[in-house]
């Protein structure tokens, strides 16, 4: 949720937000995806209130179900084509699975 509200708020800085975000120690928390936000220039007041935003919870719903139709139960899932993808594959692996989807077309 905050992620999506800093977004809302400051979508040229989101690249930096996600970055600094999973590259913390630990599991992301909203207490830390808020300390990542209010350290790139976000007004606490004005998080919170866009995080209750109703876009939010309606995104989230729609990727929850079309997660579940998918029989996705974690992170990271790709979609590949007509693939889903589970666990961390590494960027040359993921490309590689990319081209095999372009050239089935």
């Amino acid at each position: 949720v905050v992620s999506m509200a800093f977004h809302l708020m400051h979508p040229e800085k989101y690249g930096e937000f996600h970055t600094a975000l999973l590259g913390g120690q630990g599991r992301a928390t909203e207490a830390t995806a808020i300390k990542v936000a209010l350290s790139l220039g976000a007004d606490e007041a004005t998080l919170r209130e866009k995080m209750k935003d109703p876009r939010i919870a309606e995104t989230l719903s729609r990727t929850y179900d079309l997660a579940t139709k998918l029989s996705i139960t974690g992170t990271p899932s790709y979609v590949v084509g007509n693939e889903v993808i589970f666990g961390a594959l590494g960027q040359q692996v993921l490309a590689e699975k990319i081209e095999e989807a372009k050239s089935a077309l």
